[in-house]
């Protein structure tokens, strides 16, 4: 949807957006209490509950932009009907789009980064736990995480704007992974805020941009098709990545190795958006 709304300004709309995803971990040290004190039953419970009450009704509220390019088109106009993309002069079909390098080479930057992703959101309070931190500090680690990384996606949207999206992306991915690699040793609370904080940076800054520059290299018309597809490839990493590390972890007794692996996976991927360049014919500005 923001996508569609936006042409100016997209990357920083789109991180604006996603901050919400950041404020999800300002409620770590709730669910750490709830699991700690009710089990994980109840935790998930309540965040079902919490799901149906609040994020549904609130979804039901979201309305276009008054200066949305939505708002000049009828509600009768065809696909073929709806202007091009102010931005890039050219709206791609899917099949052309497939075509084109950027089209894999994007989502398969959005994987690499998965490993690191799913390895802290599914393994990371365990690894603080076995570094002999409580539950409770953990969640608090991931609070400060989570308002880091609202920061870095309310404020450092304008990044992508300003700037080659490929150079800026490329950045953050060195970032997150670096981040990873501290928390694979965070043996004191200060190490372990430091992971928080590295981590948001990254993670925080990347995700809008890869989000950002398939819009601005195929346009509005064909956005889900596409954003549909490379979340095929980026799936992957998602569910790949926590059954390796609890493997890792069975066999080795430690999450280090499998920490270090997927910050080496995000840190070498990260190089590949650099070949993912503006499909030919599409006058791009590629720096401000």
């Amino acid at each position: 949807a923001v996508n569609w709304w936006f042409d100016r300004d997209r990357s920083k709309a789109i991180s604006r957006a996603m901050a919400g995803v950041g404020m999800g971990a300002l409620w770590s040290p709730l669910i750490a209490a709830i699991l700690t004190n009710f089990g994980w039953r109840i935790a998930a419970y309540s965040i079902a509950i919490s799901l149906l009450l609040c994020v549904v009704p609130l979804s039901r509220l979201l309305r276009p932009p008054h200066s949305s390019p939505q708002q000049s088109i009828s509600p009768g106009q065809s696909e073929s009907q709806i202007p091009p993309n102010e931005h890039t002069g050219q709206e791609f079909t899917f099949t052309e789009a497939v075509k084109t390098r950027a089209f894999w080479l994007i989502p398969l930057v959005h994987a690499t980064n998965g490993f690191s992703a799913s390895a802290v959101y599914v393994h990371g309070i365990p690894h603080l736990s076995d570094m002999g931190f409580s539950p409770e500090f953990a969640g608090y680690i991931f609070f400060i995480y989570g308002v880091v990384e609202v920061l870095v996606r309310m404020f450092g949207g304008f990044m992508g704007d300003k700037f080659d999206k490929r150079l800026v992306i490329f950045s953050y991915c060195t970032v997150m992974a670096l981040g990873v690699v501290v928390l694979a040793f965070a043996g004191s609370p200060i190490v372990a805020v430091l992971f928080a904080v590295l981590f948001a940076i990254g993670h925080g800054g990347r995700g809008p941009l890869l989000f950002a520059i398939r819009g601005e290299y195929f346009g509005r018309r064909n956005y889900g098709k596409i954003m549909g597809v490379g979340s095929l490839i980026t799936g992957i990493s998602g569910f790949t990545t926590p059954l390796i590390l609890g493997i890792l972890f069975d066999v080795q007794g430690s999450y280090v190795f499998g920490f270090l692996a997927m910050a080496a996976a995000t840190f070498l991927g990260g190089f590949l958006i650099i070949a993912a360049k503006p499909p030919a014919n599409v006058g791009l500005k590629m720096s401000g």
